[in-house]
């Protein structure tokens, strides 16, 4: 049978689903729906965070349980049900691609219940997690990509420009009618890079320390390949050459010190250095809002000192943080630098 795969693209209580094979280059349509992820379609199933904000600990705990144990098992149906719909058509379903959000690491549920902002990323975290245990029960081996990267990815790995795939993901459902919106473009693009992901790339589980595994496409570059690998290496403590390894990845970064430390620099401007006053500890460019939320969800990784008090940096304790976290973080530091960078040489 040929091959074909799912992908998704969840928000809270529901989610479109694309099933897609590709021959010959093309990508085809073989079902698409759109699933609701919880049986009572109301705010207080499909928000189940919010909803648990109002309740007492254990009783909280107990209902987030019982809301991602259903949505979980209406999306295994909906996957078993959909293999037998594709196996008709003489097609195999075994992939899946999920298209993530921030992909941001979650806190303790105490420390996600006193963050609005956290609990609007649990909410849809939660249900993306229960379609990648779903699909890793139907045996599906899966891959996820970041919302902002989806396009990126997509091209770089399929070897399209950005507008010429846009326009083609377009096209394929003109022929099928609405709805065909940024629901369906974007669960299409995620399972055509399902299909193009190499082995290594796709993970069978659906979990791993923080909840929820981010497994990114490698790119072309070597660099950004061994970060990958890096990343992905079991119970591999992160150190000073982790980050090394994912700085250096970045665009026009270079490695320099800082106050007698080793440092990384874009384009001249500071994005993270190392810490020479505490053990295991990098400095990281940040911006005040991203710290105090930093702050507090997690304060056995993130902390400052009086001196940073008042300036946009983060201190983070490597042994205790997620290896899926730095890369994010370094990669927002790069981000803010590089800005920082531009905006200067324009006045």
């Amino acid at each position: 049978m040929k091959s074909a795969a799912l992908g998704f693209r969840a928000h809270s209580g529901w989610t479109a689903i694309v099933a897609l094979s590709v021959t010959k280059g093309l990508p085809r349509v073989l079902a698409r729906q759109r699933l609701h992820l919880v049986e009572t379609f109301t705010y207080e199933f499909r928000q189940p965070y919010h909803t648990a904000e109002r309740m007492p600990l254990e009783e909280a705990r107990a209902f987030i349980s019982r809301v991602e144990s259903e949505a979980q098992r209406l999306a295994h149906r909906a996957i078993t049900e959909l293999q037998k719909t594709v196996r008709a058509q003489g097609y195999e379903l075994s992939r899946c691609g999920l298209v993530l959000a921030s992909g941001r690491t979650l806190p303790l549920l105490p420390q996600i219940l006193a963050s609005h902002a956290l609990i609007h990323t649990a909410d849809g975290v939660l249900f993306r997690r229960a379609i990648l245990q779903a699909s890793a029960t139907s045996g599906l081996a899966s891959a996820t990509v970041k919302e902002r990267e989806l396009i990126t990815e997509v091209s770089r790995v399929l070897h399209f420009k950005p507008n010429d795939l846009m326009r083609r993901i377009a096209d394929l459902g003109r022929p099928l009618g609405p709805p065909w919106s940024q629901e369906e473009k974007f669960a299409s693009l995620v399972a055509w890079l399902a299909l193009a992901s190499p082995p290594s790339a796709l993970t069978q589980t659906a979990k791993d320390a923080d909840g929820m595994r981010i497994c990114r496409v490698p790119s072309k570059s070597p660099a950004t390949e061994q970060v990958t690998k890096t990343r992905r290496a079991a119970n591999a403590p992160v150190t000073f050459e982790t980050v090394r390894e994912i700085a250096l990845s970045l665009d026009q970064a270079e490695e320099s010190t800082s106050y007698g430390t080793p440092a990384f620099k874009v384009r001249g401007a500071l994005f993270i250095r190392r810490h020479d006053g505490f053990d295991s500890t990098i400095v990281v460019r940040t911006d005040f809002d991203q710290r105090e939320e930093l702050l507090a969800a997690d304060p056995e990784t993130y902390f400052i000192t009086d001196h940073y008090r008042n300036y946009p940096w983060v201190l983070v304790r490597l042994p205790h943080v997620h290896p899926d976290a730095l890369w994010d973080l370094v990669r927002m530091a790069h981000r803010l630098a590089a800005s920082s960078k531009r905006r200067s040489s324009r006045h």
